[in-house]
This record gives C-alpha cells, sequence and structure tokens, in this order.
C-alpha cells in the first residue's frame, strides 16, 4: 500500500520528467528539438519550400510530444517512441526528396553586365532570380533563379535582356520543355548565352550546358528534341497557354509598354495578349501615332503575336479589325532593323494570312536591296497567297519576276509556293 501511494502522489513533473528515463526518451526529444530548431534558425534553407519547412517544424514538435506521452505506459513506451522516431525520420527523408520535384535552381551565365542592364524571366508569372555580379570582369556575370514546378503556367519561358546604351530588348523563348526534364533529377539548369554570326549577323541565343545544345535563339523558340511534330513553321515560338480573356485597361497597359522597367513592359506585353480582340484597333492606332516608339512598336508586335498565337482561328477576325494602313505598317516592321521587333512582326503577318499583305510584301520584294528584308516580305507573302484570285496573282507577275532577279539562293527557294 505505502508503495502505491509513492506512486499515485507523484507530481506531475514527476510524471513528464522520470526519475529513470531510458535512451529513447533522450533520443526522441534532442531529434524533435533538432528538428525544430533546423526549420528555424536555418530558415533560409526553406526558403524555397515553405511546406517542407512548417511540416519538419511539425515533425519535430510531435516527437516532443511523443517523447513524454509514451511514458505514460511502462512496459510499451519504448516501442510508441522508436515507431514515432521511424516516421518521423522517414517523413523528413521523403519530404527532402520530393522537394527536387516541386523547384528547380538554374544558372544563365556569361551574362554581360557591362552589355546589358537587366534580365528578366517570365511566363504569366514573373521567376524568381537575381543578377550575381562579377566584380572582376563584369562580362562573366551570372543570372541565378529558381523554377516552381507549380507556376509553369504555358509552353513558353520569355527571358528578356535589356540593352544598356540602346535601351532594346532581346527576347529569348526558352520551351518549357528544357526545364521539365530537370525536376526530380538532383540537377541544376545550366544555361549560357552566347552570340553566334547567322547571314553575316550576330544573334544572342541561350546554351545548355549539359545537353550540350542550343535551345533559343533571339525571337525564336526552339522545338525540343523528341517533341512532337508541329505544323507551323519551325521558326515560330511555341505557343503561350491562354485562358479566356480578361478586362484589361488597354490604354493603361499601352502606357506601360514605354515604362523604363522592363518588368512593367513585359506585364504590358502580356496583358495586351490576353485582351479581347476588339483591342487589337487600339493598340494598333497608339502604334500608329508613335511609329518611331522602339518600346511601343515592340510591344504592340508581341502582344498581337502571343495573341494569335493563343488561337489562330482568331486570324479573320483580328484581320477585319485591322486598316489598309496598319497592314503596311506591319509589312514595313516585317523588316525592321531590330531582329526581335521584325521576327515577331513576320510572324504575326504569317499566322494571319491576311492578301492585303501578301500584295504588300511582293511590291516591297521587288524594289528592297537588303535580301534578308526580301527573305521576310516573301515568307509573309506565301501565307495569303492561296486567298489571292487569279487576276490578282497574275497582277503580281512582274513584281515577283523583279524579286526573283534579285534573290539569293535562300530566298529563291521561296519562290515554289508563289505559283498559279
Amino acid at each position: 500500500m505505502k508503495d502505491k501511494r509513492v506512486v499515485d502522489d507523484k507530481s506531475l513533473i514527476q510524471v513528464a520528467f522520470p526519475r529513470q528515463a531510458t535512451v529513447v526518451f533522450f533520443t526522441a526529444i534532442v531529434l524533435g528539438l533538432a528538428l525544430i530548431g533546423s526549420s528555424t534558425v536555418f530558415r533560409s534553407y526553406f526558403a524555397l519550400n515553405g511546406t517542407q519547412s512548417n511540416l519538419v517544424l511539425c515533425i519535430g514538435a510531435a516527437l516532443v510530444l511523443a517523447a513524454f506521452g509514451g511514458q505514460a505506459t511502462v512496459r510499451i513506451g519504448g516501442v510508441i517512441m522508436v515507431g514515432v522516431a521511424a516516421v518521423a525520420l522517414g517523413l523528413f527523408v521523403y519530404l527532402h526528396s520530393i522537394s527536387n520535384s516541386l523547384f528547380l535552381r538554374g544558372t544563365v551565365y556569361f551574362f554581360d553586365y557591362q552589355k546589358y542592364v537587366s534580365l528578366d524571366m517570365s511566363q504569366h508569372n514573373r521567376v524568381l532570380g537575381r543578377i550575381t555580379q562579377n566584380d572582376n570582369n563584369p562580362q562573366r556575370s551570372q543570372y541565378d533563379f529558381v523554377l516552381f514546378k507549380s507556376e509553369i503556367d504555358g509552353e513558353i519561358i520569355e527571358i528578356s535582356l535589356t540593352d544598356r546604351a540602346t535601351k532594346a530588348e532581346h527576347l529569348l523563348s526558352v520551351n518549357v520543355a528544357e526545364v521539365e526534364w530537370a525536376f526530380g533529377d538532383r540537377r541544376r539548369l545550366e544555361w549560357e548565352l552566347r552570340v553566334v554570326d547567322v547571314d553575316e549577323e550576330k544573334i544572342l541565343t541561350l546554351f545548355e550546358r549539359f545537353r550540350k545544345r542550343e535551345i533559343a535563339r533571339e525571337g525564336i523558340a526552339l522545338a525540343p528534341r523528341g517533341a512532337s511534330q508541329r505544323t507551323e513553321p519551325a521558326w515560330m515560338s511555341v505557343a503561350f497557354a491562354q485562358g479566356a480573356p480578361q478586362r484589361i485597361d488597354v490604354s493603361l497597359m499601352l502606357e506601360r509598354l514605354k515604362s523604363e522597367d522592363s518588368a512593367t513592359r513585359r506585364d504590358a506585353r502580356n496583358a495586351l495578349a490576353q485582351a479581347p480582340v476588339e483591342s487589337v484597333s487600339t493598340m494598333m492606332q497608339a502604334f500608329g501615332r508613335q511609329p518611331g516608339d522602339y518600346r511601343l512598336k515592340l510591344g504592340v508586335c508581341v502582344a498581337i503575336t502571343q495573341m494569335l498565337r493563343a488561337d489562330k482561328k482568331r486570324a479573320p477576325s483580328i484581320s477585319r479589325r485591322l486598316t489598309e494602313d496598319d497592314v503596311a505598317r506591319l509589312v514595313d516592321v516585317a523588316a525592321d532593323p531590330d531582329r526581335t521587333v521584325r521576327v515577331y512582326a513576320t510572324e504575326f503577318l504569317v499566322d494571319l494570312g491576311d492578301p492585303r499583305a501578301t500584295s504588300l510584301a511582293i511590291q516591297r520584294a521587288a524594289a528592297t536591296k537588303n535580301d534578308d528584308a526580301r527573305y521576310n516580305w516573301l515568307l509573309v507573302a506565301q501565307a495569303g497567297w492561296p486567298r489571292l484570285t487569279n487576276a490578282e496573282k497574275q497582277a503580281l507577275t512582274t513584281p515577283l519576276e523583279r524579286a526573283r532577279q534579285s534573290s539569293g539562293p535562300k530566298t529563291r527557294a521561296l519562290f515554289e509556293k508563289l505559283k498559279f
């Protein structure tokens, strides 16, 4: 009886901290506190995955509580503690492994900080990243970024670089297939910015180190290896995912296209691309009032191109909203000195297939002395050629022959689709 009273008269402190605590009890306490501390003190380690941090914290707390709860029994207390510890460790290992599938780190090397003032990556949402400047050699600076799998919301990741001297934007479009393979593979994406010579023109490209191949060219999204066959020409970019048109203040977005901040301009372009088709008239009117504004010109060309990429069935509706002057202005821009501008304008006109653009493009191709411009114009002409009447085609015979006589080998191949 005396022994029973002693047991019954134990205080709460004595129950929680038994006089003869086992090694399992202390191990659980230490492990639990370690997990709590790791997710609190070393919060930066878990900064890219808040869910993992919170779960690790909860596991640590559960271990501590289970350690005290396990003292409620004598015979099975050790078993409880061993089981809880095993589950906690298993969950920690599991959470640590799945984190590789939730986000992906990457680096863009050889970012020339002397030439470019900024680098931005985005889909419909901005990609988290920062420039790491190399003080000894600014031309070898780099851009470190993180991609979250849950936030990939389209088929293209756009990389925008703003020239420090000219303020011109260089756009690289990376197919998401070029990053999805690396999730869960415990790899970092390692890309390099390179400048290559193409047809006597210096082109900015993006090279992937691991698979040792080029994945993007300025203004062009290259189809990834193993991708399904596409119906559009290979030089065209893959379409952005896009939902139903939203209520967008088009006038405000047009003003933001001229912003000094590259992220603001990019967001405005994306917003305009999701505006209703009726807004194309407003965009072209703004472009017509300020045709010399580079940022406005680029922004409008990118926005209407992305709008048509999302749904090529919109082409007839967009054509109806373009005046003769609008079409002529876009045909001129297809030969713009800025590569990014002319690539987007050319893609838009090819997708549009407007016969008005075909007639104008052939006439300009016959008059120009620049074979690169002639190539783009004849590419545009091909799209609307089938929609011309025989009489209209006959009227273009003379300028077509004049253009053929002035064309180089690469351009001459385009005339095969301009016959009747």
